[in-house]
Parts: structure tokens; sequence; C-alpha cells
């Protein structure tokens, strides 16, 4: 089952907050194989790894995201670096952005004592190395089977998630009020005004949520 990039108000890449809900719904439906899709705004790729049992950053040649990807830190989650369009005019440069992936990768800590994260080149036109990212990604999970991180990953996840939702209903109970939006806005000028410190500011907000104060007329 493949799952695509769907635009949600408040969350950036794609990654909705229904996202976890369709993974488990193609679960459960007997799909054995679940592509998560993401459109790499940074923040997205974070979200997507604590939902998946493995991240894979795919990324095209000549095009900044060699630097990009570095900076952005998302190299060091990836378990499986995938540069396509390795062929005609760009296979050179394919080959060029593997060598850097392969260094920036040498210079980070491995994920896991038992996994190398490999950087495979790939042509999704002419269907090279295709089967090679399948072996990949069959050899990862036998791995993870067998070293057990596979269902303390699960168990990480359903924290993770737990934690998420709880995040959105706050997030939600904020703005679902008018007074509680007024009272946001006003802190904010008082905040950015100086008048009140930041950690001021959220203990109102906090004790408002939590109805220990009244949120006023």
């Amino acid at each position: 089952a493949f799952i695509r990039a769907t635009p949600s108000n408040g969350v950036l890449g794609g990654v909705s907050r229904n996202t976890r809900e369709a993974i488990l719904l193609c679960e459960a439906s007997g799909y054995d194989i679940v592509i998560v899709e993401t459109v790499g705004v940074g923040q997205s790729e974070a979200s997507v790894k604590d939902m998946v049992d493995m991240f894979i950053l795919l990324v095209q040649p000549a095009s900044g995201d060699e630097l990009q990807g570095i900076k952005r830190g998302v190299v060091e989650i990836a378990d499986l670096l995938v540069v396509n369009k390795a062929d005609g005019s760009l296979l050179e440069a394919a080959k060029q952005a593997q060598a850097d992936y392969q260094n920036a990768l040498a210079l980070s800590r491995p994920l896991r004592a038992s996994w190398t994260t490999p950087v495979i080149t790939c042509s999704a036109l002419l269907h090279i190395n295709i089967s090679k990212i399948c072996e990949s990604i069959r050899g990862y999970h036998q791995i993870t089977l067998e070293d057990d991180t596979f269902k303390e990953r699960r168990r990480s996840q359903a924290t993770s998630w737990m934690w998420a939702d709880v995040m959105d209903a706050i997030g939600h109970e904020l703005h679902s009020s008018p007074k509680m939006s007024n009272l946001l806005l006003d802190l904010e000028k008082r905040v950015a005004s100086g008048e009140l410190t930041p950690k001021a500011g959220s203990k109102r907000i906090l004790d408002a949520l939590l109805k220990k104060t009244s949120i006023g007329p």
C-alpha cells in the first residue's frame, strides 16, 4: 500500500494527523508493506521516523540535496539512502552523490550496531538496482526481527503516537474557544512587550487550560 503525502493545516511535509490511522488500516487490511510518502521539508522526516519501521531517504543527484540533507540532519536518521536518476548524463553525478553520502555517514554514529546504512544508486526509469533496494529492505527487516528491535520500535511508536495525540488535543483546545484565543493573543502581546516573562505566560495558559483560573469575560 502507498500512502501519499496529504496536505493538512498546521502539519508540514504531507504527514497529516491521520497518517498513523491510515497505516494501521492498511496493515489490518492485510498489506505487509506500507510506504508512507513525505515531501521533504525537514521536520516531517523526523515525524514520519516515529511512524514507520524503516526510514528511507530518496534523493536525486546534482540538485543540492546532498548539502541540504546533511545540514538538516536527515541523513543521520535514515536506515537506507537511495540516490535516484543514476542514468544518462546524471550517472556520474549520482556516483559522486553516493560517495558524498557514504562519507557523511562514516562520520556519524550508526543507529544500531547490527546495521550500517547502505547508500544505493538506482534508476527508476531504467529499473536499475530496484531489486537491490528491495533486498536491502528485506535484510533490514530480518535483522530487526532477530535482534528484537522491531518489537521495541513498535512499542516506542505506540507511546509516541499517544503523546502526539495528546499534544494535538491540547492545541485544538487552545484554539477552539474564542475566550481562549483572546487570552492567547493578549498573553502573546504582553510577553512580546516584556510585561510578562515567557514562563509566566506559559503558566497562565496552562492554568486556563486546566480551568485553574478564569479566562475572563
